[in-house]
């Protein structure tokens, strides 16, 4: 394949097929034009306005949402009024230049993208067709300059534009890497390769393509050039050396060619002017989609007070996996095994591990399997709280060999974000994940001595603080009786935001910021953290299914349905969270099948979550069922109750008040569900808490 870099017809204003058109210049600092004459916009927020409705939503976007994105930390009416006159700045200086494409309505704002061409969609849709623009070859960290002098407008801004780079980066590297041609030798793909390492100086299969491209054409200098380059890229960011796939193609390359080993010896000069055919590795046929499912820890050969360590260190394991686009991540349901799939497009390998030991030292025996149980790789860790998260990372880039694919450095160094963190902060943090998950309320109080414990002692430590905001957010739920509270939820806003601030690539924080900003009533942002959360990590299953519950509590069905489905494809045995959840957006969609599908025969940890079946089964005509679970759960209710025993009035208020239902037709079909199963909540009304 003959791949030349493409000149884009977005290179220029005047460029073909651009007349009367509106062209925006969003990789670098902001511009806009129409036929090379400027539009020009007064201020940045005007600029950032503009921008998000070309990169966003093709049908626009909400007045209320562009307020949260851009006055975040204005009063409601001052942010509508900066609005309104950033609206009136846009439209004015459109109108001025002649374009009509900019659609103000009473509740939304939209572009006519047909009208509309920017440098982002040429340089992206040119990846996709496989070829490489040229500002792919003349910029390093391209996606790292999108909106670079409009970034810190205003601090949720910076967060949907950090986001938006993070995905503009992945698209095109996976666009690049498709477009790789299997055949180096021929001499082709150099641009591809050089376009790869722009985008990411530590991609080790564009960089070993680029020197087996030119030890073709008789530029041995040249690759070994790139090599170096490689070399001192990765010793001096991340103290690591290039693979030893890497590093034995360029042993194999100066064998060859003469070309002396030894630093500052000249290469024959003979041989280095002739081409040189460097064997390519035999091509790997990868699969559509690959799966890893990472079944439960054997745990039984530890005592009892380390087992919440190694249940802990399994799901940051899990979450660590599935930060990485080369794979999706299944997790079973508690003591059952993943069946492996049999779809022909897809292939599953299969996580086991078994730890024992004592205090004086655990042994983690690992293997990866593949579906017909062929063990690819294997492997014994000794386990020590200092020695938690190195662990993990080994056992990732084990996985990835065994897999045959390339991770690169700055992918591996998302692993790392806490490796500050001393062993025993984080041993702490691993067993306060463990305790969250059960949603009980010991284990709710163990979890909050334990963060806190982290909190005091690494105050800078973003997961710990997303970990408190996550108990802040369910403790209305796991403790029967405790109400919502806004000066509460307000407070766990706060300290939400901090964690976003301190890492605003972590999706578990974008989440725990989006459920903070839901329960305090702003579902506009928190639906813009939740679809951050998911741009960042779409192969999290539990990321998928917590986003998708948002978007079903503001109404937005199709979204809601969507997600959760794909998060239980990552699930096939799903926890009692995800049916829980799955549960209540599917009879949120009016899917009441799939609500009492999903949903557990028996009264989950929190009992509250069954008032989602008993409603769908009133609304399939089963009353008498629906009457039995809810007289069952208002009994469980009452026994954990948190104060003065209750009377079914008041524990029927506290359900009813419990979920950040946004919607008031919703809310009012789920009221009226459970006064057809004898409910008493005649008393109750929309948007009380």
């Amino acid at each position: 394949m003959n791949v030349a870099s493409e000149i884009a017809s977005t290179a220029s204003p005047d460029s073909g097929g651009s007349e009367g058109r509106l062209r925006l210049t969003m990789l670098g600092p902001f511009s806009a034009s129409i036929d090379g004459k400027l539009v020009r916009l007064p201020t940045r927020k005007a600029q950032a306005l503009l921008a998000y409705l070309a990169l966003g939503e093709p049908a626009g976007e909400s007045r209320e949402r562009m307020m949260g994105l851009l006055w975040s930390e204005k009063a409601t009416k001052q942010a509508r009024d900066s609005l309104r006159q950033s609206i009136k700045e846009v439209n004015d200086a459109l109108q001025e230049a002649g374009f009509e494409g900019f659609e103000p309505s009473k509740l939304t704002l939209s572009l006519a993208r047909s009208l509309v061409v920017s440098d982002v969609d040429a340089v992206v849709e040119s990846a996709a067709a496989g070829r490489v623009h040229a500002r792919l070859l003349d910029t390093q960290r391209l996606a790292d300059t999108l909106l670079v002098n409009l970034e810190v407008v205003d601090p949720s801004f910076q967060v949907w534009v950090r986001a938006r780079r993070h995905v503009l980066h992945e698209r095109l590297i996976v666009a690049l890497e498709n477009a790789l041609p299997a055949d180096a030798a021929a001499g082709e793909g150099a641009e591809i390769a050089q376009a790869l390492l722009n985008l990411d100086p530590t991609h080790e299969v564009g960089c070993r393509h680029l020197i087996r491209v030119r030890v073709a054409q008789g530029q041995i200098g040249g690759a070994l050039q790139a090599y170096k380059a490689l070399w001192d890229v990765l010793e001096e960011d991340y103290d690591i050396e290039p693979s030893q796939e890497t590093q034995d193609l360029v042993v194999q390359i100066k064998q060859q060619t003469g070309w002396s080993a030894r630093p500052g010896d000249a290469a024959d000069a003979k041989l280095a002017h002739g081409v040189v055919a460097v064997p390519e590795p035999p091509a790997i046929k990868r699969p559509q989609r690959l799966f890893i499912a990472v079944n439960a820890f054997d745990v039984a050969g530890l005592p009892e007070q380390l087992r919440s360590t190694v249940n802990g260190f399994r799901h940051e394991l899990m979450a660590s996996l599935a930060r990485f686009r080369e794979w999706s991540v299944r997790m079973p349901g508690a003591g059952a095994k993943t069946a492996v799939i049999t779809d022909a497009a897809s292939a599953e390998y299969v996580f086991d591990a078994t730890a024992y030991g004592g205090l004086e030292g655990m042994r983690l025996i690992a293997t990866l399997a593949d579906g017909e149980g062929n063990v690819v790789w294997s492997e014994q860790f000794t386990l020590q709280l200092s020695d938690l998260l190195a662990s993990q990372q080994r056992i990732v880039r084990a996985m990835a060999i065994a897999l045959k694919i390339n991770l690169s450095a700055d992918r591996q160094r998302r692993m790392s974000v806490h490796a500050d963190l001393s062993g025993g902060l984080h041993d702490a943090w691993l067993r306060g994940q463990d305790y969250v998950l059960r949603f009980s309320t010991e284990d709710w109080r163990n979890a909050q001595d334990l963060f806190e414990r982290v909190a005091r002692e690494a105050p800078d430590f973003s997961p710990a603080i997303s970990s408190i905001v996550q108990l802040n957010n369910t403790r209305h739920i796991v403790f029967p009786g405790v109400f919502r509270n806004r000066r509460e939820h307000s407070a766990t806003l706060l300290l939400a935001q901090r964690a976003v601030q301190l890492d605003p690539q972590d999706s578990r924080a974008q989440l725990c910021v989006a459920w903070a900003h839901q329960l305090a009533g702003r579902t506009t942002d928190s639906i813009l953290h939740a679809e951050l959360a998911v741009d960042l990590n779409p192969n999290d299953s539990w990321t998928l299914i917590a986003a998708a519950q948002i978007q079903a509590y503001c109404g937005f069905y199709a979204k809601a349905v969507a997600l959760c489905s794909q998060s239980l494809a990552l699930s096939p045995l799903p926890t009692a969270a995800h049916r829980a959840y799955a549960s209540a957006i599917f009879f949120l969609a009016q899917r009441y099948q799939e609500s009492v599908d999903w949903s557990t025969e028996g009264l989950d940890l929190a009992p509250s979550f069954s008032i989602w079946r008993a409603a769908s089964l009133v609304q399939l005509g089963a009353l008498a069922q629906s009457r039995e679970l809810l007289t069952a759960t208002v009994d469980a209710i009452r026994a954990g109750w948190d104060g003065s025993h209750p009377d079914d009035g008041m524990i029927y208020c506290w359900l009813l008040r419990m979920f950040p239902i946004a919607v008031h037709g919703d809310w009012e079909r789920l009221k009226q569900s459970l006064a057809a199963a004898g409910g008493l909540v005649d008393k109750e009304e929309f948007g009380v808490w």
